[in-house]
């Protein structure tokens, strides 16, 4: 029971933790774009 509950906290943590780290590099793509 604890043992499903944990691993489907981390798969929502290593998801939200993904999509930041798009959204960054996707961030860091548009600057370059805009800047060099």
């Amino acid at each position: 029971m604890y043992q499903s509950i944990y691993s489907l906290y981390f798969g929502v943590v290593n998801l939200s933790f993904l999509f930041a780290a798009s959204q960054k590099l996707m961030t860091i793509d548009a600057v370059k774009h805009e800047y060099f």
